[in-house]
C-alpha cells in the first residue's frame, strides 16, 4: 500500500488538507454498503449528479425504499461480499456500521484500485464527500481537516445563502426586461 508524503507545509500544521477535484459522475457506478444515516445521505447527494447508484444491505430504510421504487437506485438486500466489486464501480463508499467490515471493504477496494470512502476511518479514504451547496449552475464543495465539521457546515451555509442572493438578483434581472 502507498504510503502518503507529507507536505512540509501540512506537516508543521498538524493537519492534511484534501485537494478539490470535481468529477463528471453521470452514469458512473458508486457502490454503497451500509443504509444508515451516513450511507442515506451520501445517496441523497449523489442522487442530483446523475449516479448509478447501488447500495447493498440486508435492510433499508423506508428513504431508500421509495428510491428503489422510484428507480432512483438499486438494492441488494444482503450483506456485502467480495463478488460486489467484481462490476468494477467507479467508487465505493463502505458506509456500514461495523468498522471492522469497513476497513475489509477498504483494502479490497484499493487492491482493485477502486476509490474507495470508509466513513468510519478518513485515514482509510481516497476522497472525502463535501458539504455541498448548489446554485442555478454552480456547485460548491467545502472540505475541511477533519477537525472542525460544524466550521464547514456553517462555511457551506454561508455559501449557499450567497448563491441563493445571486438566483434572486439574477431574477430580478431578467425581470425587468
Amino acid at each position: 500500500m502507498e504510503k502518503r508524503q507529507k507536505n512540509k507545509s501540512t506537516e508543521k500544521e498538524g493537519r492534511e488538507l484534501p485537494f478539490p477535484v470535481f468529477i463528471r459522475l453521470n452514469g458512473k457506478r458508486v457502490l454503497i454498503v451500509g443504509a444508515g444515516k451516513v450511507a442515506q445521505r451520501r445517496v441523497c447527494a449523489l442522487l442530483p449528479f446523475g449516479v448509478h447508484i447501488t447500495v447493498v444491505a440486508p435492510e433499508v430504510s423506508e428513504i431508500l425504499q421509495r428510491y428503489e421504487k422510484e428507480g432512483k437506485i438499486e438494492i441488494k438486500r444482503k450483506r456485502f461480499t467480495e463478488q460486489e466489486l467484481g462490476e468494477q464501480p467507479f467508487a465505493v463508499l463502505a458506509a456500514t456500521d461495523e468498522k471492522e467490515l469497513n476497513r475489509n471493504i477498504a483494502l479490497l477496494c484499493r487492491k482493485r484500485g477502486i476509490f474507495v470512502n470508509n466513513a468510519s476511518d478518513a485515514s482509510m479514504c481516497d476522497f472525502y464527500f463535501p458539504a455541498l451547496a448548489k446554485g442555478e449552475g454552480i456547485v460548491a464543495g467545502v472540505c475541511g481537516d477533519g477537525n472542525d465539521h460544524r466550521k464547514v457546515a456553517q462555511t457551506a451555509e454561508k455559501i449557499r445563502r450567497c448563491l441563493e442572493r445571486e438566483d434572486e438578483s439574477n431574477v430580478f434581472k431578467t425581470q425587468r426586461f
